[in-house]
């Protein structure tokens, strides 16, 4: 009988007092201080640095970037505008985000090809060289003379004995996302006859006068002359015998 109130006066006791308290362990949550790009637009074919800064858990970049750790960096070169987003989680499974995004420049348009030197429009050259720019950066070229194979090429592109007649050179110019420009060109001809000079009106000859006058022309327009008056000091000389 005794034992028996023993017991029910502990239990009574217990049920007095309560259940001890039992403190919670708790896991700090994972934050993310910050998520740069820098620089946040780029044009295409340049580079971006992303720099995250954040605590209490493990870091990944997506776009295939894959883990980063707090206080790294890591290059990214997009051909276009992307945006990266960083993912945080702590022990307990929770994680969280922040985004960054690079702005490529431009890369919805296309290069603007143009030629910067060129021979002029007539000449008797049989070579020619060519300068050639792109309205974007880093681009490529491909270069036709006539009706040849277009190939690749860097400016200036020259050429070399070239035939008489008309010629042209194309160029076009791709950039670094595959766009390529329409055309730019310029013709040009090479002349390699002479032109023919006709003497139209003279002095008499012989004559008193101490003055003359000439008139000529050309087979070509827009030819030029140059002209010398010379004394024959042995007019004799002239004579046919």
């Amino acid at each position: 009988m005794q034992i028996r109130q023993i017991a029910l006066s502990a239990l009574l006791l217990a049920a007095a007092c309560g259940s001890p308290d039992v403190a919670p362990v708790s896991t700090p949550a994972a934050s993310i201080q910050s998520f740069t790009a820098s620089p946040a637009s780029i044009a295409a074919g340049e580079t971006a640095t992303l720099s995250p800064s954040y605590s209490d858990g493990t870091g990944t970049i997506d776009q295939g970037i894959g883990p980063i750790g707090n206080g790294a960096s890591v290059l990214v070169a997009p051909t276009a505008t992307k945006i990266y987003t960083l993912t945080v989680t702590d022990g307990m499974g929770n994680a969280v985000t922040r985004t960054a995004s690079v702005t490529v420049a431009g890369t919805g348009a296309y290069p603007v090809a143009g030629v910067t030197a060129s021979p002029p429009a007539l000449t008797n050259q049989t070579t020619a060289s060519f300068s050639f720019t792109s309205s974007k950066a880093r681009s490529t070229f491909t270069c036709q003379l006539d009706t040849g194979t277009a190939s690749a090429c860097t400016s200036p592109r020259s050429y070399s004995g070239l035939a008489a007649g008309s010629h042209a050179f194309t160029v076009t110019a791709t950039d670094q996302t595959g766009n390529v420009s329409a055309p730019a060109y310029v013709t040009w001809t090479i002349d390699l006859t002479p032109p023919a000079v006709t003497i139209a009106t003279s002095p008499a000859n012989p004559t008193n006068q101490t003055t003359a006058s000439f008139s000529f022309s050309s087979s070509k327009p827009g030819s030029t002359f140059s002209c010398a008056a010379t004394r024959v000091s042995s007019p004799e000389a002239m004579c046919s015998r």
